[in-house]
This record gives C-alpha cells, structure tokens and sequence, in this order.
C-alpha cells in the first residue's frame, strides 16, 4: 500500500531461494544408470542357451551377454542425458550453454554494451528483455544494475493527492503523468575531470562520469513502454545541458536522462 507521505523506494534484494518459478521436468529417463537400464535391456534378447538363457532362466548380471548389454546400452544413456540437457536450453531459466544463441535472437548484447560483461549481466540482461513484454520490476532493474556492478536505488515517485497526501512529504504537485517516471539513484561512480595540461580539447568533456553510459544501456534494453528512468548521479549535481530533447527538458524535478 502507499504510503501518504514517502514515495516508494526500491533497494537491492538477492534473489530468494526458490524464488523464480522453475518447473521440474525431470523424469527416470533425464540422466539415466545403466545398471537401472540392464534389466529391461536383457528380457528384449531372445530366450535360448545360445543366449545366456536357458530353459528360459533370466541372463546372469554377470554374463558376457549382460557385458555387452552394458557396452550397447551406455551410449544410450549418455544419449537420453545430453537430450534432456539440452530441452533444458529451451527455457532462459534453465540456461546453461545455449545464452550466446539466445542473445543473437534478442539482439542483445547491445553495441553500447561493454566487451567483458560478466555471465550474470548478460543472464539478467536476457531475461529481462525477455519479460519485457510481461511485467517487470523496479527489482528487476536494481538486480540487473547490481550484477552489472552498480549500486542503484530507485525512487517511485506519487503525484500529491488530496485527501491522500500529506503536506511536507515527498508527494510532489504536478500532472499524473510524472508517476511514468522512475528516479534512479546511482552511487559510487567515478567522475574524472578535464585537467589542464593533460587533457586535450575537443576530445576529453571538462568531467565525465565513468560508467553511467553503460548502465543507461543496459535499462533501455529492457524499459518498459509505460516508464522512463531518470538518472541522478548520488554525489554530485548533473548538469543542465540546453541539447536534451524537449521531452527530458520537461521531466518533473529536474533530473535529466543522460
């Protein structure tokens, strides 16, 4: 429920066991024993002494015949494993070796994306992007920033409404529209500043904040229709630039995409 004064804050949370909803389609044959296979194997010889079988007596375990049972049946086994191994990759939860095929088919990563992201990144990027035709949340953002090595809260922010908010909270007056807006809070980026003597004009910015490129791609990857996220760096002010689009120069509160 909202609260009448706060608007709704998100921080990281680790994923909870048993958390995403992975369902088991294990079966006897998804990585199946040789030995458990033998049995049903050897009734499928013919009967017969020139078989092992005399008199229609069971194949000894520890025959010739159950021997090469044994040999004819381990391909078979390691057959029906790497078969269920891989309808495994069929689903982005259960990936295991299949992530590059599954990239390719969402365009990912990104050009903007940078070269050594790790695995987890790369998983959550996808899996993101893949719910992004369903619901996401302002959790799957901040866990998809925090394997990418950021440290992000984001703020929802509520239009004051009277009778509901109370006067002196963070329930800013403006138009409805402005709850379309998520407010990220970035922290512990690095800003490297234009020096004179070491820099070079037209090719280093006066400051630069290291990194923040990088995670504003991998949002827009996923950004649902419905929301826009607005970035402020925790630590020092962004700038206002007169070359935003019109858009970003009218988002509530002055913050500015970047």
């Amino acid at each position: 429920m909202r609260d009448p004064a706060l608007n709704y804050w998100t921080e990281y949370e680790p994923e909870a066991e048993g958390g995403e909803r992975i369902v088991d389609r294990s079966d006897a044959l998804s990585d199946p024993d040789v030995e458990d296979l033998l049995p049903a194997a050897l009734s499928l010889w013919p009967k017969g002494a020139a078989w092992g079988s005399p008199d229609g007596q069971a194949i000894d375990d520890g025959s010739n015949w159950a021997k090469l049972t044994r040999a004819l049946l381990a391909p078979v086994a390691e057959l029906y494993r790497l078969a269920f191994e891989e309808s495994r990759e069929w689903f982005v939860l259960s990936l295991n070796s299949r992530l590059p095929d599954w990239e390719q088919e969402y365009g990912l990563p990104s050009d903007c994306a940078r070269p050594d992201q790790s695995y987890e990144t790369r998983f959550y990027t996808l899996l993101n992007k893949v719910r992004s035709t369903g619901t996401l949340t302002p959790q799957d953002f901040v866990r998809l920033a925090h394997f990418a090595g950021f440290t992000v809260i984001i703020e929802e922010p509520m239009a004051f409404r009277c009778g509901f908010s109370e006067c002196g909270g963070e329930h800013t007056v403006g138009y409805a529209d402005q709850e379309g807006y998520w407010i990220v809070h970035v922290y512990d980026l690095r800003i490297e500043f234009f020096h004179v003597g070491e820099s070079e004009v037209g090719r280093d910015p006066l400051f630069e904040i290291v990194g923040i490129q990088e995670l504003v791609c991998l949002f827009e990857e996923v950004e649902p229709a419905f929301g826009k996220a607005i970035f402020q760096y925790e630590g020092d002010v962004l700038p206002t630039y007169g070359t935003w689009p019109d858009e970003w120069q009218d988002a509530p509160w002055g913050f500015y995409d970047v």
